[in-house]
């Protein structure tokens, strides 16, 4: 049997939380799909999405930029990531420092 494989292209930004949750679904999606199909495989190419492009390089206060970003819906969506991120082995930190992705996106780019 040939094996087929699926190319997918992946914008995501490694400061994005909801882009870690949606990592961690496809994951799940494409071992219980080759558990089925084993003749498939998977080709993902990872590509830069920046939330914050002009950010400094590590300045913000992660939970304040949030509440800044997101306003009076901010406490709801953190308790909704909590919750999503539980389901999927997260366990989300909204203290601490975040900033500019530039140097991570780096990180994911082949040589």
């Amino acid at each position: 049997m040939a094996k087929f494989t699926f190319e997918i292209d992946v914008y995501s930004d490694p400061i994005c939380p909801w882009c870690y949750i949606g990592k961690e679904a496809l994951d799940r999606a494409m071992a219980t799909y080759t558990a089925q199909h084993p003749d498939a495989d998977f080709k993902l190419t990872w590509k830069p999405y920046m939330l914050w492009p002009n950010a400094g390089v590590s300045a913000y206060d992660k939970g304040a930029s949030l509440r800044a970003a997101f306003g009076a819906r901010a406490p709801v969506m953190l308790e909704r990531l909590d919750l999503l991120g539980t389901q999927y082995g997260i366990d989300f930190r909204w203290e601490g420092k975040t900033g500019n992705s530039r140097d991570a996106h780096k990180l994911q780019q082949p040589p």
